[in-house]
């Protein structure tokens, strides 16, 4: 690319022969601006001729009208230097130039003789104002020439020929104003033209440099200013190349133009080539050139573009690098690689995949993704890639299984993205995998934990129940059964022989039980010394038999070790047929566990089927509620807080909120002889806005009073029937609004179940109360091992309890301490703080402790207390020496 003939011709014509006529100079304002010393010049040279010409007019420099003179020249030479005009208005800087009016009148008349040289003198100030003046100011100058014309044939000038000098001086004032006039158009007009071609040049996105041919600078446009650092005025008539080439190549470019010069050509007249460039800094810097040759007046004009290209060599560094790097991690990263075609074939694969697979790179290439999947994920995987193809969808994440060249199936967390062209079209994809095999087996390891009893190796009762509900969800017909059974004598071994002995006890006890299942059967360990079986497609008589079986089984002694202990039990059954509602699982254990009770208080080693009349009288339940209901009204509820340990420090660092029942009768009463008959009346409700409301206060009274730490909580339930209510984040707000607690100093628990109950939407709730800050808490975590997913996505989820299930096999079974390892590891990696519930023993607190658990509580630390004895372990308390 080469500057336009034409403009750089016009703006050469003016910047170089005319460079007196500034196009950005205001008519008028000529003693003011850039290169004002160049205006002012011919002002001073006019206003010392008079005196140089006094010789040849006989005057003397005596004369006082001569001194005068003198003085008034040095005046308006000294005014022009030295008052500052931009601040006053423009017509006074005429007077200066006026002034020589006067001059000119006292020379003449102190001059003999009726001719004189002062004549001529009187055309420089009109030829003054018509190169720099405004045409007001060249009429009054013409017009106070024509009068100082006529001053001089005045009776006092003693002009002989009075009428004639009149005519001249009208003439003058005539011929002046004409070509005055004229003169201030062509000059106006060769500033329009300098001014267009400066802002043609100045609009050029790139530095424009005329130079000629001693490399001398003949313009500088406003890019150059910003690419070099220079100003226009500090670079016109310098040289180029002592000013913007670095030392090391300006004997290079005084060849080349030489070479130009001599032969007609040089290589800086090949098109656009690449330099390099220096600022006014000294920054070196490279630069991206056009040069363009011109002759004017006889000698030859350079006219070069230049273009900084240092942030396109950056980018193109950049890029190169970046490129670089992505084919260094690609291949050196730990996690396969691959970039795939459209319809699933290996182009190019890193060796971390080839390790994953165990295939080596050269065999994978041209493999398919189907080729190497696991059979039964292959449909989803071919349909996603379709997809990404068609552009139904961005990416494509999902958890599946590769076949290693062993034949073993290999877990992945794989995720498959598009690459497009210009045009937006899929044209590879890639991919990147990752082993997961270990966290897969360990969630399976989790999940059995999680669902199945630590010593026995038998269903717990969340698995216990879940198959009792799918059993009872068949619509095929038929009954189902469930046998509940209780050791009737288990309490006085582990007290007397240890709880060693205890449990081998009940591992016998399962391994007997289950020699009894028939295909299809259940059986569980519920907790402590208490088994259920769950027999489907029974009527009662098989129940029955089923039963006696069992007490027949646990009749005959065990030896453990040289001793022989006897153990008898206790069994409860319950029989239930199928519906098109199903069987509700808690209902079904309640009535095994009342006619197990019933078969105890029978004299033991016996067993009973449930019958209607086993349930309780409605009259008695009736009571109950009806008690509740008095007491909530007669305010007889308590809230008692039990606290949470910080495992590290021994500090306690929150509080949990339990109720209780102050019945006057029957004394104090615990949460499990009240809270059924609360949930199935919907009672639940006033009790937990109750213990909402006075947990709310008393946790700001103790931030008060007792100067809790800012972390400290105090922690609530939510019940699965309260989290449906849509008021209830209407009622947080508050209770937080009236007992003034930092929202975050609230954190409410909601069960794991209640998590995973959607079917009851039990978490309407819950996107209210994101809104106003509390934190929440996943209580009884590990009972429902499926909702890790859902976990994930709840608000504000600041930690999880695990449940207590998991901590009583502490220090008994090495799997119990993986598995609260693993459950301690999920929550510190989605940034949870875990905490354990129900510690009772030492060992039990330090096991957590170095597995990494941040919180415990439980009996060993204290039972729950009413608000003032927990005051006092607020503010004095720390359990360091029970960690120690």
């Amino acid at each position: 690319m080469t500057a336009p003939q034409s403009t750089t011709g016009a703006d050469r014509g003016i910047g170089a022969n005319l460079r007196w006529i500034r196009a950005d100079l205001v008519p008028g304002r000529f003693f003011e601006g850039p290169e004002v010393l160049r205006r002012v010049a011919p002002f001073v040279a006019a206003g010392l001729l008079p005196f140089a010409l006094l010789p040849f007019a006989d005057g003397s420099l005596t004369d006082p009208r001569i001194l005068a003179a003198a003085a008034l020249v040095g005046a308006m030479i000294t005014a022009a230097f030295t008052i500052p005009w931009s601040r006053l208005p423009m017509w006074v800087q005429a007077i200066p130039p006026l002034a020589y009016f006067p001059v000119v009148a006292l020379l003449h008349d102190a001059s003999p003789g009726a001719l004189s040289p002062w004549y001529p003198l009187v055309a420089l100030v009109p030829a003054w104002f018509a190169l720099y003046g405004t045409r007001g100011e060249l009429a009054v100058s013409a017009l106070a020439q024509g009068a100082l014309l006529a001053l001089f044939v005045w009776p006092l000038g003693g002009a002989e020929d009075t009428a004639a000098q009149l005519a001249l001086a009208a003439a003058t004032v005539l011929v002046t104003w004409t070509v005055g006039g004229r003169i201030q158009g062509i000059v106006g007009e060769m500033r329009r033209i300098a001014g267009e071609s400066r802002a043609i040049l100045n609009g050029v996105d790139e530095a424009f440099i005329a130079v000629d041919e001693d490399c001398i600078v003949h313009e500088w446009n406003a890019q150059a200013e910003r690419t070099f650092g220079w100003s226009r005025d500090e670079m016109i008539g310098a040289d180029l190349v002592e000013h913007a080439t670095p030392p090391e190549h300006r004997g290079r470019v005084r060849d080349a133009i030489a070479e130009f010069l001599t032969h007609g050509h040089s290589r800086l007249m090949d098109g656009r080539t690449e330099a390099r460039a220096m600022r006014r800094d000294g920054t070196i810097f490279p630069v991206e050139m056009t040069v363009s040759s011109q002759l004017v007046g006889g000698r030859w004009v350079f006219n070069v573009l230049v273009h900084d290209i240092g942030k396109r060599k950056r980018t193109e560094s950049a890029l190169s690098e970046a490129e670089e790097r992505f084919r260094r991690a690609f291949e050196d990263i730990g996690v396969g690689m691959a970039i795939v075609s459209t319809d699933g074939v290996f182009l190019s694969v890193n060796a971390a995949l080839g390790e994953l697979t165990g295939y080596p790179n050269g065999e994978l290439i041209g493999r398919r993704f189907a080729d190497i999947s696991h059979p039964d994920d292959v449909e989803a995987d071919l349909n996603a890639l379709a997809e990404i193809v068609d552009g139904e969808r961005y990416a494509y994440r999902t958890e599946k299984r590769y076949l290693h060249a062993s034949g073993q199936p290999v877990w992945i967390a794989l995720i498959v993205a598009p690459i497009h062209d210009d045009q937006g079209d899929v044209v590879h994809m890639i991919s990147q995998m990752e082993d997961i095999t270990e966290r897969k087996q360990a969630e399976a390891k989790l999940t059995h934990q999680a669902l199945h009893d630590p010593l026995t190796g038998l269903p717990n009762r969340v698995l216990f129940a879940d198959r009792v509900r799918m059993a009872g969800a068949r619509r095929d017909g038929g009954n189902l059964a469930v046998i509940y059974l209780d050791l009737d004598t288990f309490k006085p071994v582990n007290d007397t022989l240890g709880h060693a002995v205890g449990d081998r006890v009940l591992i016998d006890v399962a391994r007997r039980l289950e020699r009894l299942l028939r295909e299809g059967d259940t059986l569980a360990r519920l907790g402590g010394d208490e088994f259920a079986i769950l027999c489907e497609d029974v009527d009662d008589a098989e129940a029955r038999k089923v039963a006696g079986r069992v007490i027949e089984a646990l009749d005959r002694p065990f030896m453990i070790d040289d001793l022989e202990l006897r153990q008898a039990a206790s069994v409860g059954v319950a029989v239930r047929r199928r519906g098109r509602r199903g069987v509700n699982a808690e209902e079904i254990l309640r009535d095994a566990d009342r006619a197990m009770y019933k078969a105890k208080a029978a004299g033991k080693s016996r067993f009973a089927v449930y019958e209607g009349w086993m349930g309780g009288s409605d009259d008695s339940q009736e009571e109950l509620e009806r008690d509740l209901r008095e007491g909530i009204g007669a305010g007889q509820l308590r809230v008692h807080y039990q606290p949470e340990i910080d495992l590290q420090t021994g500090a306690v660092t929150g509080a949990e909120a339990l109720v209780r029942w102050e019945h006057p009768e029957r004394g104090l009463l615990e949460p499990s002889q009240f809270m059924f008959i609360a949930q199935a009346t919907g009672l639940i409700a006033e009790i937990d806005d109750f213990v909402l409301r006075q947990a709310c206060h008393q946790a700001a009274r103790w931030r008060e009073e007792m100067e809790a730490d800012e972390q400290f909580t105090v922690s609530v339930n939510l019940s699965e029937h309260r989290l449906a209510d849509p008021g209830l984040s209407g009622q947080i707000a508050q209770a937080i609004a009236d007992s003034q607690l930092p929202p975050a100093s609230l954190c409410l628990e909601i069960a794991e179940r209640s998590v995973m109950d959607r079917r009851a939407q039990a978490l309407a709730a819950i996107p209210d109360i994101e809104s106003l800050g509390v934190r929440l808490l996943v209580d009884d975590f590990g009972v429902a091992i499926s909702s890790f997913s859902t976990i994930k996505r709840l608000p504000r989820l600041t930690a999880i309890k695990i449940d207590s299930s998991f901590i009583a096999g502490l220090g008994v079974s090495s799997e119990d301490s993986s598995g609260v390892a693993a459950i301690v590891g999920l929550a510190h990696g989605l940034k949870l703080v875990a905490i354990a519930e129900g510690v009772e023993t030492a060992e039990q607190a330090l096991t957590l402790r170095g597995l990494g658990c941040d919180r415990a509580q439980g009996f060993y630390f204290a039972r729950p207390r009413e608000p003032e004895a927990f005051g006092e372990l607020l503010d004095s308390a720390r359990y360091g020496e029970l960690l120690a």
